[in-house]
């Protein structure tokens, strides 16, 4: 349909540069790092109603919510963590971490 990449095993909605070919399904694609394989199995998210109230209501807090939606979640994460992949015969972890971690505090895109 919209073109859209979605794991063939968990569903994860998936980025161009990170859909593998899974063999022999016809095309399918898999993630580098979602569910292994469909090893690992994550419930789906449940909405909270409070939450999904302030998304849609239009009172003062609501907007507020939604106005400044991206510096509140910048503000609570704080920092990104920088990395390199690796890819283990096949199965890429979220995360190696081998000697230093180093946190970036600051805007994720220059001139945020």
């Amino acid at each position: 349909g919209d073109g859209a990449l979605a794991c063939y095993y968990c569903g994860a909605l998936l980025w161009p540069g990170e859909a593998k070919p899974v063999p022999k399904t016809g095309g399918c694609k898999r993630g580098r790092a979602c569910c292994a394989e469909g090893q690992v199995h994550v419930p789906e998210v449940q909405l909270q109603p409070a939450i999904e109230r302030l998304w849609r209501d239009d009172t003062p807090r609501a907007k507020t919510l939604r106005k400044y939606s991206r510096q509140f979640n910048n503000a609570l994460a704080l920092a990104s963590e920088m990395y390199d992949e690796v890819d283990l015969d096949g199965w890429a972890p979220s995360i190696v971490i081998e000697g230093k971690l180093y946190q970036q505090i600051g805007p994720l895109r220059p001139g945020e």
